[in-house]
């Protein structure tokens, strides 16, 4: 309680007791007596309480005073821990970005040498396919050499003969031209001589 309002009880009450007595003491003197009596130990119950009340308000104030220090150390310890909080999440962010690269890397490595292996088997299984598929066109195209070879063969062959052929024809034709030579040359001197 306040103590403004605990004076004011007093007084009143202080008041109420000195009404109470001079009517008391206009009556009986020994309802006087009793009714002071009354009067003081209502007195002294206000005056206990003012005393209660005043150690109950120091009581409050000293549970503040705790509870204010308490709450500025927690606001330390909740700073505390929200930087510690901090730096255990940069440290986790540059470790997981680390173990993700990493991660990331060997995941790339191992796709990269699957890939090739793959590439590599299709290849084999694409090549065997090929050499099926071609090697009727080989057979052909084999085939298809051999005959020009022999085509090749026969018309050297046959341009052998037909050079020889010219050749004789050449030689004919000289012959026939060093004839006609003679028979002209003996017919243009053979008049003369038997004309």
């Amino acid at each position: 309680m306040e103590p403004w309002i605990v004076f004011l009880i007093v007084v009143v009450a202080l008041l109420i007791g000195a009404v109470i007595g001079w009517l008391a003491g206009t009556r009986k003197s020994n309802l006087g007596a009793e009714t002071i009596h009354q009067l003081r130990t209502q007195l002294d119950s206000v005056v206990a309480e003012r005393e209660a009340a005043n150690n109950d308000l120091a009581a409050a104030k000293d549970k503040l005073a705790r509870t204010e220090t308490s709450l500025v150390e927690r606001e330390r310890s909740f700073e505390d821990q929200l930087r510690v909080l901090g730096e255990a999440k940069e440290t986790l962010s540059a470790q997981f970005n680390e173990i993700g690269k990493k991660v990331l890397g060997d995941a790339q490595e191992q796709f990269l040498k699957r890939a090739e292996e793959r590439f590599h088997q299709a290849g084999e299984t694409s090549e065997a396919k090929l050499k099926l598929l071609l090697s009727p066109m080989g057979e052909a195209l084999n085939s298809y050499k051999s005959q020009v070879e022999k085509v090749e063969k026969d018309r050297a062959e046959a341009y052998g003969d037909l050079k020889g052929l010219i050749g004789e024809m050449k030689q004919g034709q000289e012959r026939v031209q060093s004839e006609a030579t003679k028979i002209i040359n003996s017919l243009r001197t053979g008049p003369k001589t038997s004309g």
